[in-house]
């Protein structure tokens, strides 16, 4: 059996992560995660390994703790809903206006690493294409 180091998430949304029900319940299945969830980004964050936010607009307080989180090592995916709100400065990009519908499709080429014999060969994602530009 593959041993999978401990890993602590923590899930940021002003509806208490109830957009991420399903994936939530999915990494709490796995014995090595720990999944939390809370509305409002604590103080301290060296409990987790990495932080997932969807609130729409961080606040400045939040964006520079989030930022120097990153700096010592820390994780931060953060997920922006459609909407014309900017990105965090720290990500570098610009947002272009929110553009048509569109899917994505993530595919698994190595079906024997052992991410890819518990997923399915491809995953779809449908939104709206929201185009980045480098700052």
């Amino acid at each position: 059996m593959f041993q999978h180091p401990s890993t602590a998430l923590l899930f940021v949304d002003d509806d208490c992560a109830q957009g991420f029900n399903a994936v939530i319940t999915y990494f709490d299945a796995m014995p090595h995660m720990q999944v939390d969830s809370v509305s409002q980004l604590p103080e301290d964050l060296s409990p987790w390994d990495a932080v997932v936010t969807t609130t729409k607009q961080e606040r400045e307080a939040d964006v520079d703790r989030l930022s120097a989180y990153v700096k010592g090592g820390g994780g931060w995916l953060g997920l922006i809903p459609l909407s014309a709100d900017e990105v965090p400065h720290p990500f570098g990009v610009l947002a272009a206006p929110n553009g048509a519908s569109c899917e994505l499709r993530v595919l698994f080429d190595d079906r024997d690493h052992p991410l890819g014999r518990r997923l399915p060969e491809a995953i779809y994602v449908s939104d709206h294409y929201r185009p980045l530009e480098v700052e």
